[in-house]
C-alpha cells in the first residue's frame, strides 16, 4: 500500500513531531505491549534517537498490517491534546498529499484511508487540506467574456451547453498543472492551485488555457458558430479553507476576480504583485508591466487566444483599470 517513499516521509513526519517516548506512546495506542526498545535490540536505558525510534514504529506497523492505522491515528491526533501538550504534526498535508497522488485519501469523517484513484483528480481540498487551516493558495478567476450577449445572440440553450463544454475543457487543463475547480456559475468561477510551486502552475495553466482556446472551439461539442474570449486574473496568498469552498471567504480570492474583471482584456492573463514575487523571471518574460489596481502592482499579457483571428469580445470597451 505504502511505497518506499512514502514510509520515509512517514518516518520523517514521526520524527519530526514527536520524541522517542512519544512515538513509544502511539505504539501502545496501536500495539497494547509495544516497546520501541524493546523492538530495535535497544538497553532501556538508552534513549532512542528520534529517526530510529520511528523507523522501529513504522517497519514493526508494517510488518501487523497497521500502517494505515498509524497514518490515522497521526492524522487524529493532530492539534489536539497528547501527551499534555498540543500537538502540531509537520508537513502531514504534504504526506497527505503525496498519498492522494497515488489514489490513497485521508477522510476526516470517516476517520480511514480509502483508495479512491478515480475521485482524487476532482478532490477540492486535493485529499490532503483540512478545513480551517491557512495554505498558500494559488486563485485564478475566469470569466466568458460578453457573457449575456451571447444569450441574447445564440439563445440561453446554446450557452449552457458553452458553459458545461467549457468546465470540462478547464477540468482537462486543471489536470495538468494539479489544479481545481472551487466554485462555478456558469460564465465563470473560480479555480485554485496549492503546494509548492502553485503560483508558477497557475500562471503556466492560465497562459495554456488562453492559448488552447482556438483549439478549444474547433472541438466537437463546442455549441457556437466562433470562438468567445475569457478573461484571466491570478492572485496568491494566504487562505483559509473549507470543505465547501463556494463559501471561503478571502482576500485572496477576491483580488483575484476583481483584477480579472476590472483589469484584464480579453483573451488576456493578468497576475498580481504577489505572485509576480513567486514566478521566475523567464516566465514573467510574456508579461508587460501594467501599473497598479487597486494599490497593488500587477502585469497582464498580450492577447494570447487569437491564433486564428478574432474571437467574440474583441470588441469589449476596455475594462476598468486596464493600461
Amino acid at each position: 500500500m505504502f511505497s518506499p517513499a512514502l514510509r520515509n516521509d512517514l518516518c520523517e513526519i514521526l520524527s519530526s513531531s514527536f520524541t522517542s517516548d512519544g512515538m513509544d506512546e502511539l505504539g501502545r495506542l496501536l500495539f497494547r505491549h509495544y516497546s520501541g526498545h524493546q523492538l530495535a535490540g535497544a538497553d532501556r536505558h538508552v534513549t532512542l534517537s528520534r529517526p530510529r525510534a520511528a523507523q522501529t514504529l513504522v517497519d514493526h506497523a508494517e510488518d501487523h498490517g497497521k500502517l494505515a492505522d498509524l497514518v490515522q491515528l497521526i492524522a487524529e491526533l493532530d492539534g489536539r491534546q497528547f501527551l499534555g501538550k498540543t500537538l502540531n504534526v509537520d508537513a502531514i498535508e504534504v504526506f497527505f498529499n503525496a498519498l492522494a497522488r497515488v489514489g490513497i485519501v485521508y477522510d476526516p469523517s470517516r476517520r480511514r484511508l480509502y483508495h479512491s484513484r478515480e475521485e482524487i483528480e476532482r478532490l477540492r481540498n486535493w485529499g490532503s487540506l483540512r478545513d480551517d487551516r491557512v495554505y498558500t493558495i494559488a486563485a485564478m478567476s475566469v470569466d466568458i467574456v460578453g457573457n449575456s450577449q451571447l444569450v441574447r445572440t445564440h439563445g440561453s440553450k446554446k450557452v449552457e451547453t458553452l458553459s458545461y463544454e467549457l468546465l470540462g475543457f478547464l477540468q482537462r487543463k486543471l489536470d495538468d498543472y494539479d489544479g481545481r475547480v472551487w466554485n462555478w456559475a456558469g460564465d465563470g468561477g473560480m479555480l485554485a492551485f496549492t503546494f509548492a510551486g502553485c503560483a508558477e502552475r497557475a500562471v503556466m495553466c492560465g497562459i495554456d488555457i488562453q492559448r488552447s482556446m482556438p483549439l478549444f472551439s474547433l472541438s466537437p461539442g463546442y455549441p457556437l458558430p466562433d470562438q468567445v474570449a475569457l478573461r484571466v486574473g491570478i492572485d496568491t496568498g494566504p487562505v483559509k479553507f473549507s470543505s465547501d469552498t463556494g463559501r471561503i471567504v478571502s482576500d485572496v480570492l477576491n483580488y483575484a476576480a476583481h483584477l480579472e474583471k476590472a483589469a484584464t482584456e480579453p483573451g488576456c492573463v493578468s497576475i498580481s504583485g504577489r505572485t509576480i514575487e513567486l514566478c521566475t523571471p523567464k516566465l514573467l518574460g510574456i508579461f508587460e508591466p501594467s501599473g497598479d489596481y487597486e494599490g497593488y502592482p500587477y502585469r497582464t499579457t498580450a492577447r494570447l487566444d487569437s491564433l486564428f483571428g478574432e474571437a467574440e469580445g474583441c470588441s469589449e470597451p476596455e475594462p476598468v483599470g486596464a493600461r
